[in-house]
């Protein structure tokens, strides 16, 4: 298999469709009944990666366009070095724009194979730092993954519930973090 690296020259600015606003940060138990009490429906709960969150973007089919967090509201076009993750569709069925999000990770026995010498203290320290080299020979090949957690937008689809949403990136071909449906009534009784 021949894998072709590309070099940009830089980081190209990008400003995302929607924003990426942190997350509320819950530590207690109270909060977390406080939180589940705010809903009187069902509750995705989705493992927390601990990896580089990217938005990417299909347009006719194709991915077009994979682009860091950043502040939020404008983060760096990372496509040249993203389009070398191999469990990323290159192509997918939808032909609309589509938008998700995904955690930038890198597996532990990639890690591993990678830092030999230790000169790396984690592997999402990895992960940040080669997705932001202007060279993709630092990505291609090492086992880097997306792990995706939201569909931003699929132009001309509507979904009712965040579950037919996930459903529809796996159909994608998509590998879609571990989600469970967490009942609201199950904590008030």
């Amino acid at each position: 298999q021949r894998i072709v690296t590309t070099i940009v020259e830089n980081l190209e600015k990008v400003e995302h469709r929607k924003p990426m606003l942190s997350q509320q940060k819950i530590t207690t138990e109270k909060e977390i009944v406080d939180f589940v009490n705010k809903y009187n429906n069902d509750i995705l709960i989705q493992e927390k990666l601990d990896g580089i969150t990217i938005v990417v973007a299909y347009e006719n089919g194709r991915m077009v366009e994979a682009v860091s967090r950043g502040d939020g509201y404008i983060g760096e076009n990372l496509f040249h070095n993203v389009k070398h993750f191999a469990n990323l569709p290159k192509v997918i069925p939808f032909k609309n724009r589509l938008e998700l999000r995904a955690e930038a990770v890198l597996p532990f026995a990639d890690f591993e194979k990678i830092n030999v010498d230790g000169k790396y203290s984690n592997p999402r320290n990895l992960v940040s730092g080669s997705l932001r080299q202007l060279d993709s020979s630092n990505v291609a090949g090492k086992g880097f993954k997306a792990i995706v957690f939201d569909l931003v937008y699929a132009e001309g689809k509507k979904f009712n519930y965040d579950e037919e949403r996930l459903e529809f990136l796996k159909e994608q071909g998509f590998e879609v973090v571990t989600t469970k449906i967490f009942s609201n009534s199950k904590l008030n009784s």
